[in-house]
């Protein structure tokens, strides 16, 4: 697994991303100024904090200030919780059960060099299928990208991403977005440890021996 980390806090207005290591022992975030990572409290209705202990292996646990929870998406409500990368977790208020952002843990596959020689013609595709089922044209074999899957859908303007069941996310020139979001020219796509580069007519890839090509055709 990756050496270094991402911890996102995503809202609907709202975004911020900062760098972490299994050497990143204790990390707060909030808008005290006491916190290691300060966020502008304009941007909220009361102040908060989060804090990150590295506890072993791939596990962290991340608790939260009394005037806040934490959710896994359902009823129970939580004031610490283990997080482990891909995991994600609802943060609101306790007052007024206002949802605030979801914070998650990524591995920062983003960080190594990459480069992208492949190129995968995708003239006259109108769907292209990238993951590591029956009916995907790029096929990701990578151990990191185990059951993913995401469709995208051609239009006059790019491609645009129809739906997606992937471990990590998926993400559009370095920050996660979800279905809908388009993917035009010069647009980055990562996926797990894989990276996509779209340009006019192409995808370019990495050349490697887990990313098997299917009814495309390409050249390196």
């Amino acid at each position: 697994m990756a050496d270094k980390y991402r911890l996102i806090l995503q809202g609907r207005d709202f975004y911020r991303e900062t760098g972490i290591t299994k050497a990143t022992r204790n990390l707060a975030v909030g808008t005290d100024e006491s916190s290691d990572v300060l966020i502008p409290e304009a941007q909220f209705s009361e102040d908060w904090r989060l804090e990150l202990s590295f506890l072993s292996d791939e596990m962290w646990s991340i608790g939260c200030s009394d005037n806040l929870y934490l959710t896994e998406g359902d009823d129970r409500k939580w004031i610490n919780r283990f997080l482990s990368p891909g995991d994600k977790l609802n943060l609101y208020t306790r007052k007024e059960a206002a949802y605030l952002f979801t914070v998650a843990i990524f591995p920062d596959f983003q960080n190594e060099t990459r480069r992208l020689t492949r190129k995968i013609d995708l003239f006259g595709i109108k769907q292209l299928v990238i993951g590591n089922t029956g009916e995907s044209q790029l096929i990701l074999m990578s151990r990191h990208a185990v059951s993913n899957i995401l469709v995208l859908s051609s239009e006059q303007e790019g491609w645009r991403l129809v739906w997606e069941n992937t471990r990590y996310g998926v993400c559009r020139n370095g920050v996660p977005v979800k279905a809908g979001e388009l993917f035009t020219d010069t647009d980055f796509l990562w996926v797990a440890d894989y990276a996509f580069y779209f340009s006019v007519g192409v995808v370019y890839a990495e050349k490697r021996d887990d990313l098997i090509i299917r009814g495309l055709a390409f050249e390196d």
